[in-house]
């Protein structure tokens, strides 16, 4: 699949509605199966700490066109991955 580019937009919190952004944490927190350690922390617990997270700048949602999903990665990991992905005139 590397030979394979992939385009990302990055999607500001600010834009989606509450609903939404809710359910874009939730689903990635219940995609990604998180182990907080000893204690295990509530849905809305983990949703909170992520929210900080994307809401600092720390961490970005970025939409994937190419599967046409969410994903949340570290700010320096989306840096990685626009560099790494060719400029296009025929972005979607």
């Amino acid at each position: 699949m590397e030979d394979q580019a992939t385009s990302y937009v990055e999607i500001p919190p600010g834009q989606l509605p509450p609903e939404t952004y809710r359910r874009v944490l939730e689903e990635y927190i219940n995609r990604e199966g998180t182990d907080y350690g000893e204690q295990e922390l509530s849905l809305e617990a983990k949703c909170d700490n992520l929210a900080r997270q994307v809401d600092s700048g720390e961490v970005v949602i970025l939409f994937d066109f190419t599967t046409s999903s969410c994903s949340l990665v570290t700010r320096e990991e989306a840096q990685r991955l626009a560099a790494a992905v060719p400029e296009s005139d025929d972005a979607p």
